[in-house]
């Protein structure tokens, strides 16, 4: 979405002969692509690790419902204090 105005700052930049304005002038689909790959990279993290679900027994015998990432962040936190 903001790719394509990212473009057009960098081509409109006041320096004429930038060397970074004419290359992304020259090769658009190129730009375009090197976004495209990092987001399709960042989206594809996400299937790493599978989302897993662990019920963890607070006080008061109240379950809750929480992914294993937050409740491993949430024991090295509690080994740092």
């Amino acid at each position: 979405m903001y790719v394509p105005l990212l473009r057009i700052l960098i081509i409109t930049f006041p320096d004429d002969y930038n060397k970074y304005s004419l290359w992304v002038c020259d090769n658009k689909y190129i730009f375009y692509s090197f976004f495209f790959f990092i987001d399709a990279t960042l989206n594809g993290l996400a299937f790493i690790k599978p989302y897993e679900v662990e019920n963890v027994i607070v006080v008061l015998n109240i379950v809750v419902h929480i992914d294993t990432f937050v409740v491993e962040l949430l024991q090295f936190v509690v080994q740092l204090y």
